[in-house]
């Protein structure tokens, strides 16, 4: 077995022993190359080495081939529903991607007037805030139950209590993983402002 040969294996099986999710490729590879790619000593004739040259050139560009497609079907997707406020900038509701949809900062806007359902009850705000966010998601094909991380950001952070119990309400154990600011102000003058990053169900956009 050349060197060459033999560089090749280790290449090609150190790649795919890395990738256990390309399921065929392994099937592939050690249905029709188990011994000559596992057992150098087995390859001993030039028919042999041929042979195995030609298998491994084969998985090699198959495993390229499964990885080109991997990464090239993780699509950008825009997310949009009139079921939540229209963006406000130049930004997007929501962006599906990868299998995970990432929900922009919403604020208290009811969508069919985008103005604020209230402009002093930080707990009406809040509500607001997650029915858009549950909106946005339901777009996604995705839902509460499947954030992972969420953003909340406060003009206050004396009205963490207040919003957090409201926030209680629209999340089930095992919580996401959250992180809260005070910050100096929010666009339009909100209370609260939340964002998300949640797994979706969408699997052709991973």
């Amino acid at each position: 077995m050349t060197r060459k040969t033999s560089d090749l294996a280790q290449t090609v099986w150190l790649n795919v022993d890395c990738l256990p999710s390309f399921s065929n490729v392994h099937h592939i590879l050690r249905r029709h190359a188990p011994l000559p790619s596992r057992n150098p000593n087995l390859v001993r004739t030039r028919m042999h080495r041929l042979a195995l040259s030609n298998t491994l050139a084969t998985a090699a560009a198959l495993v390229s081939k499964q990885m080109t497609r991997a990464f090239s079907c993780s699509t950008i997707k825009k997310i949009a529903t009139e079921d939540a406020p229209a963006a406000v900038g130049p930004y997007s509701q929501a962006i599906s991607t990868g299998g995970f949809v990432y929900v922009s900062g919403q604020l208290p806007l009811d969508p069919k007037t985008m103005k604020f359902n209230s402009n002093d009850d930080v707990a009406l705000q809040a509500r607001q805030c997650l029915d858009n966010m549950k909106a946005i998601l339901k777009e996604a094909n995705s839902g509460m139950d499947k954030v992972v991380k969420t953003t909340v950001l406060l003009a206050d952070i004396a009205d963490f209590q207040k919003v957090n119990a409201v926030y209680a309400e629209y999340f089930k154990p095992p919580y996401p993983a959250r992180a809260c600011y005070a910050v100096k102000s929010l666009p339009m003058g909100a209370l609260v402002e939340i964002e998300a990053v949640a797994r979706t169900n969408d699997t052709h956009n991973h």
